[in-house]
C-alpha cells in the first residue's frame, strides 16, 4: 500500500504543481529584466531555493531571448537525491531540463563530475547553492568548485514576485499569486576568483545573489 501511493504522489505531485505553475505564470504580468551579454555562451544559473516555482519559465524566457527553440536544449539541473526530489526532477522534466542528481549532502561528488562534463559540452547548469536543506540563503562549496574548476560564468536568477504566500519553511518560500505581477531579474555575470579562499568565495557569491533588485515595468507578458 505504501509503494502504490508513492507511485501515485510521483505521479500526480509534478502534474498539479505545473499546472498551478501555468495558471499562475499565464494570469501574471511577467517582467523580464535580461541583459543579452549575460547570457551569452553557458553559464552556471544559481537562484534561491526560496525562488524555485517560477524557474522553468524564467529558463524559457531566456531561451526566447536567444531565440533558441524549447524542445532542443541542454540545460542540467542538480536536483537532490532525497525523496522530494524526485519529484522535483519529474516536475523539471516537463519543462524539458534534465535532472543532475545529487546534493551538498548526498551523491555530490557524483554530480559535481556530471555536472562539469555537461559544462565542458556547452551545457548550462542550474543550481540553489543553499539546496536542498538550507540554511537560508547559506553557499554550498559545490557551487563554487564547479564555477572554479570550469571556469564558467555564473548568472544569478532572481524571482520576485510582489504578491505572494510565503511558506514558514527553511527557505522562506514564495508562492506568487495569481493575477498579480511578476520581476524576474538575469544578474550580471560573476567569475569567481580561483587564487581566492572557498570561504572568500562564498561570501562573494552570497553578496552577489543578496543584492538589492529594483522593480521596474520595462516589459510585459
Amino acid at each position: 500500500m505504501k509503494r502504490f501511493k508513492k507511485k501515485l504522489l510521483l505521479f500526480l505531485a509534478p502534474r498539479l504543481l505545473y499546472g498551478w505553475l501555468w495558471v499562475i505564470y499565464k494570469t501574471s504580468k511577467n517582467h523580464f529584466h535580461i541583459p543579452q551579454n549575460a547570457i551569452e555562451g553557458n553559464f552556471i544559473a544559481t537562484f534561491w531555493h526560496g525562488e524555485i516555482p517560477m524557474q522553468g519559465y524564467f529558463y524559457h524566457q531566456i531561451l526566447t531571448q536567444l531565440h533558441q527553440d524549447h524542445k532542443h536544449f541542454c540545460y542540467g539541473v542538480l536536483i537532490s537525491e532525497h525523496s522530494d526530489g524526485e519529484i522535483a526532477a519529474r516536475l523539471y522534466e516537463m519543462y524539458g531540463f534534465t535532472g543532475i542528481r545529487g546534493s551538498s549532502t548526498r551523491g555530490g561528488v557524483k554530480a559535481l563530475k556530471d555536472a562539469l562534463g555537461k559544462l565542458k559540452q556547452g551545457w548550462n547548469i542550474g543550481l540553489t547553492p543553499d539546496g536542498p536543506k538550507g540554511p537560508y540563503h547559506s553557499i554550498a562549496k559545490g557551487a563554487i568548485s564547479m564555477a572554479i574548476k570550469s571556469q564558467t560564468k555564473i548568472i544569478g536568477l532572481r524571482v520576485q514576485p510582489r504578491h505572494f504566500w510565503q511558506l514558514k519553511s527553511w527557505d522562506q518560500m514564495k508562492i506568487p499569486k495569481p493575477f498579480g505581477i511578476i520581476d524576474y531579474y538575469v544578474l550580471p555575470p560573476l567569475w569567481l576568483d580561483p587564487n581566492l579562499s572557498m570561504e572568500e568565495n562564498q561570501n562573494i557569491l552570497k553578496a552577489y545573489l543578496e543584492q538589492d533588485l529594483p522593480l521596474s515595468n520595462s516589459r510585459e507578458e
